[in-house]
């Protein structure tokens, strides 16, 4: 929790709001992507070590997240989505 905590105080710091609840995707017409946008866990990436996963979830567009590429549909997307890290486990939560 230590870690989530510093990470989101940092990422406070940097946007000077906290991590939004959810990022949901448009697409040029203004309509929702057939999928889900990423939640705070996604933003708070860099702010966790974990900048090289946040590069594998942005797309080439100036939204962030993928949008233009499909968002969480993407399959490299999908693939990092799937990305298990130990920050987010109970430690007593088995393995």
């Amino acid at each position: 929790l230590k870690q989530i905590g510093l990470a989101t105080h940092n990422y406070h710091e940097a946007f000077s709001s906290l991590p939004p609840g959810s990022i949901v995707l448009l697409n040029a017409a203004g309509t929702t992507y057939n999928g889900h946008g990423w939640t705070w866990h996604a933003s708070l990436l860099p702010y966790l070590d974990q900048g090289n996963l946040y590069d594998a979830i942005q797309g080439p567009d100036s939204s962030g997240m993928g949008a233009e590429s499909g968002g969480v549909d993407d399959p490299k997307q999908r693939l990092a989505g799937q990305t298990v890290l130990s920050v987010f486990w109970c430690p007593s939560q088995p393995d």
